[in-house]
């Protein structure tokens, strides 16, 4: 499960409710079911109009696979392709098929295929990047999606407001000015809904799969080159120095420097 994820949507309404506590005292004011019913209801039958029903029901799987997708391993790719590197070299491309079945990454291994297959580098370079930009483009529409309903939310709380405003103004006369100030803050509610779930869930959702994206173009295109290393036949320590220009300075193994350090022992 991604931790950060679910810490900071429970401490984003902990810190909310506690503030409703603490400087109005209220809490059963903020309950609206009707509201928050017009709010979801309302983006939920937007985004129904703008997007296909197939694209809609994929956001909810994005949101399952956030909270569990684990942060992509960048060093254990780097070893990874050192190692497949230095196996292709000793033992020739064939070798790598029995490899096959240990790796888990998809793309890595259908890069593998094509090289034991005997592609072209440039064929292997076309094809790998024109699933890194399909893979970009999917997930930048399911961001898109989350960004759109972060924009209908605080739009349809207005419209709940509307609603309550013009339920008060009816009732006008039938009320005293303690039930009016009472109705005003109810309406008001609908309004709160929205902000809070544009800016609170919808919008960091957005956000996070866009850097999740960002994340999986990186390593993907990490793999692309490693495998048209392999490719060319590099050392598996070469392999290893370049791609670790791929990863911040704090988490990069220097293999040249541990290559002549084990030459001198």
């Amino acid at each position: 499960m991604n931790l950060s994820t679910l810490l900071g949507v429970l401490a984003g309404f902990v810190m909310l409710w506690w503030a409703v506590l603490s400087q109005t005292g209220l809490y059963k004011i903020f309950v609206n079911p009707s509201g928050m019913a017009i709010v979801l209801g309302g983006v939920i039958c937007s985004i129904l109009v703008a997007y296909p029903l197939q694209e809609v029901l994929r956001v909810f799987r994005v949101l399952f696979v956030l909270m569990r997708k684990k942060d992509p391993d960048f060093p254990g790719t780097v070893r990874l392709m050192a190692r497949l590197s230095g196996l292709s070299r000793k033992e020739g491309f064939l070798a790598l098929e029995r490899e096959l079945s240990n790796i888990g990454d998809k793309f890595l291994v259908d890069g593998l295929q094509m090289v034991i297959s005997g592609y072209e580098e440039e064929e292997i370079r076309e094809i790998m990047q024109s699933r890194i930009e399909n893979r970009r483009m999917r997930e930048l529409a399911e961001a898109h999606i989350f960004h759109t309903m972060a924009r209908f939310a605080p739009a349809f709380g207005m419209v709940g407001t509307l609603v309550g405003l013009i339920g008060m103004l009816a009732n006008m006369g039938k009320g005293n000015l303690t039930d009016m100030g009472k109705n005003m803050a109810v309406a008001l509610v609908t309004t709160f809904y929205g902000l809070i779930l544009a800016n609170l869930v919808f919008r960091p959702i957005a956000v996070q799969i866009e850097r999740r994206m960002e994340e999986s173009v990186r390593l993907m295109t990490m793999v692309m080159e490693g495998v048209l290393m392999i490719h060319r036949k590099w050392h598996p320590y070469k392999v290893e120095d370049y791609l670790n220009s791929f990863l911040p300075p704090g988490r990069r193994e220097v293999a040249v420097r541990r290559y002549q350090e084990q030459k001198r022992s």
